[in-house]
Formats: C-alpha cells, sequence, structure tokens
C-alpha cells in the first residue's frame, strides 16, 4: 500500500515539474487602426532550446510583417521565423546548435498586429510546442492574451422611419433606437433631419457600453407629396456619421359627399353636395347613373362657388356635371355646401340612390385631389292605397241588419 502511494506522489510531482513551462501572451488595450505590439513571455524550468507558437488571428487584424523579435536578453544566438498562413500566425524560434535559452522567465519574442476600426475584444489563444536540447517535447501551459480595442460604434436598431400613407393637417411620431455595439461611452452630439417638418425630441445624450437609447421623431405633414429624408446622427463613435431613411406618403382629404333628401311625388327636390377639402380646390366634376324615378332640372351653387361655370349634359341614364372658376379661385372655406341638384321626383314611393362616379376634386394644377366620395340618397313619398278586394257580411236573417269591417290602409 506504501508503494503504491509513493508511486502516485511521484507522478504528481512528475506531471507539476511538467506543467512549469509556461508561455503566456500579454494583454493589450487600444485603439482603433493601431499597430500594436504584443509581448510573448517565457517561464521555464526545462532547459528549451526551440520554441512553436500558433495564433489564430481574427479577421479585423493582421501580423505586420518582420516584427517578430527576439528578446536579446533571452536569445543565445535564435532564429525566429514568422509568417501569416491562412489567418495563423506562425512563430518558430530555434538554434542551429541546439542552445539553450537564456534565464528561466520574462519576455521571449513580441510581434505586432496591426488592427481595423471595428471596437472589440479579442482573445489570443496560442498553441505552443517546447523543444529541448534532445530535440523532445516537453509540456507547455499557455495562457491566452486579449486585445481590447475601445471605441464606441452606433448601430441603428430601427432600420427605417416609415410615417406611411397619412393625412395632412395632423401630427405623427415614431420611435428611433440607437445601440452602442463598442466598447466605450458614446456620446451623441447631434440628430439632425434637413425638414422642418420633423422635429427630433432629444439631439445630444450618452449611450453605455450595449446599452440603446429610444428617440422620437416628430411629424407635422402640410402638403401632400412623397418624401424620403435622411435622418443623420453625428457622434464621437468610430462610425462617426450614421444615417437612415425617413419616409412618408402624406396626402391631403378632399372629399365629395351626396346628401340625403325627401320629397312627395311630382315635386322637385334640392339635393345637397358637400366637399371637406384641405387642398384649394377650383374645380369639380363628377357623374351620376340616374334612377328613372328622378330627372334633373337644374343646379343651384352655394356661396362656396358662387362665381362659377356650371355644365351639365345627360346622355340615356348618365348625367355629367362640371363646376370651376375661369380664374382659377379656391372655393371658399374647407367644408360645406357646393351646390344643390335640384331633381324632380316622378316615380312612387321608394328610396332612389345616387353614387358618384368618375369624381374630379381639381387644383390649381389641374391635379385630381379627390381621396374619398359617398353616396346619397332621394326618397319619394306618395299615398299607396292597400285594401282588401272583396268583403263578406256575416249571415243574418232578413228582419235584421248585417255588419262587418273593412279596412283600408295607405301604406
Amino acid at each position: 500500500m506504501k508503494k503504491i502511494f509513493l508511486l502516485l506522489s511521484m507522478a504528481t510531482f512528475w506531471v507539476a515539474m511538467q506543467a512549469t513551462n509556461i508561455v503566456s501572451l500579454q494583454s493589450v488595450t487600444t485603439s482603433p487602426t493601431e499597430e500594436l505590439q504584443i509581448d510573448v513571455s517565457l517561464a521555464n524550468s526545462d532547459a528549451l532550446t526551440a520554441v512553436e507558437v500558433k495564433i489564430p488571428l481574427d479577421e479585423n487584424m493582421t501580423y505586420v510583417d518582420e516584427s517578430a523579435l527576439l528578446n536579446t536578453a533571452r536569445s543565445n544566438g535564435h532564429i525566429i521565423s514568422a509568417a501569416e498562413v491562412d489567418q495563423e500566425l506562425r512563430i518558430y524560434i530555434y538554434s542551429l546548435s541546439l542552445k539553450t535559452f537564456r534565464g528561466s522567465e520574462g519576455v521571449l519574442f513580441s510581434f505586432k498586429l496591426k488592427l481595423n476600426e471595428d471596437p472589440a475584444i479579442y482573445t489570443l489563444t496560442p498553441e505552443v510546442v517546447l523543444s529541448n536540447k534532445s530535440g523532445k517535447s516537453v509540456v507547455a501551459k499557455v495562457e491566452a492574451g486579449t486585445i481590447t480595442i475601445l471605441s464606441p460604434k452606433l448601430e441603428f436598431v430601427t432600420r427605417e422611419v416609415n410615417f406611411g400613407h397619412v393625412p395632412i393637417r395632423s401630427n405623427y411620431s415614431r420611435t428611433i433606437t440607437l445601440k452602442n455595439v463598442g466598447t466605450s461611452k458614446m456620446n451623441v452630439k447631434s440628430v439632425t433631419i434637413p425638414d422642418s417638418r420633423f422635429v427630433v425630441s432629444e439631439t445630444q445624450f450618452a449611450i453605455g457600453v450595449g446599452e440603446t437609447k429610444s428617440i422620437t421623431l416628430k411629424y407635422s405633414p402640410l402638403e401632400h407629396g412623397s418624401i424620403t429624408r435622411q435622418l443623420t446622427v453625428v457622434s464621437d463613435a468610430i462610425n462617426k456619421e450614421h444615417a437612415i431613411d425617413v419616409v412618408a406618403d402624406p396626402y391631403s382629404i378632399n372629399e365629395l359627399h351626396v346628401g340625403k333628401v325627401e320629397g312627395v311625388a311630382d315635386s322637385i327636390v334640392s339635393l345637397p353636395l358637400t366637399v371637406k377639402n384641405m387642398e384649394p380646390i377650383v374645380g369639380v366634376q363628377f357623374r351620376f347613373k340616374m334612377p328613372n324615378k328622378l330627372q334633373f332640372d337644374d343646379f343651384e351653387l352655394s356661396p362656396r362657388t358662387n362665381n362659377y361655370i356650371v355644365l351639365n349634359s345627360q346622355e340615356k341614364d348618365t348625367l355629367s356635371m362640371m363646376l370651376y372658376s375661369l380664374s382659377k379661385t379656391p372655393m371658399v372655406g374647407n367644408d360645406g355646401e357646393i351646390g344643390n341638384l335640384k331633381l324632380k321626383l316622378v316615380g312612387n314611393s321608394g328610396y332612389n340612390y345616387l353614387r358618384p362616379l368618375d369624381v374630379v376634386l381639381s387644383n390649381a394644377d389641374e391635379e385630381n385631389m379627390v381621396s374619398s366620395t359617398s353616396q346619397g340618397w332621394v326618397r319619394i313619398k306618395s299615398p299607396k292605397l292597400n285594401c282588401e278586394t272583396s268583403f263578406t257580411l256575416p249571415s243574418a236573417s232578413v228582419t235584421s241588419y248585417a255588419s262587418g269591417t273593412y279596412v283600408i290602409q295607405n301604406s
């Protein structure tokens, strides 16, 4: 039992002795696009003659040619060879005469890397092979190093701001979220958009590492027409100026509505036509499929269109009408009647619907600004006799009276 314990103790001691050769890489903090030097240290209890180090490199860093240098305090006529192959830095240190390195600790060699502008924390984990004077490999422990590239970096969580198809003369808002995906605090200096209809809630603020910030963009359109603008954020991030698209398709509400009216048969009624408009309207055009119980009589202008010219024509059952200003003077106001359609009621009772077709609400540039329409109706009132076509009296003797009830109804 004592023999087994002694063997285990010797094995543990041997492993511990094998783990006393340590290769460690320096950890460095730097700025983007810098060229930095990394020291590689060797603490060794064995007499070593050669070192082979392979270090995988991230795509954001490259080895600086001929930058690998031996520390003369530890070199003993050794040769160093270094090259980057397939994003791996391969370094070989050897002595043709198999001389051992001087000393047992300290920097053995250094090399330089060129970094790009992407802020991040990179770990350099080497694969190491150590050789003694007999050419045999000895156990090596490795300690990885880190490269911390300190810089804020801006990223838009919101890729595009789209206000969509919205009416003018109202207020709208959208949220824009920014994120600092860098490695140090980001200071936003300005948030701008070259259009006075847009207002940004905050234009100067700070965002911590890995944190987000939401701001509000308010929009108050005053005229129709699709637009695309760019919102630009200027900061101390590595990507100093960043922009996203802001799009909107504002439209104006310009509506033609047909009213409702009722009258008795053989009379003339006035059916009101109203326009609700946000644009200055200088002309109106529409047509109706006329029910056979209605006959066009006249059109009476309202104060909104007092000086307009009225044209009408009827072909079969289609009535076409046009109202316009020769001087392109917009109709007065933004809501109300533009006139009354005079109609003669030539049929019996019932509802007759009038839906405006091919509606044009024209501005001074002859653009059709109509956004919606609604139909109306004319109800004809007339008496209608409704009663039984026969009446039978109950049986009675010849010396008495027979009586019954007969109902006459105006339906």
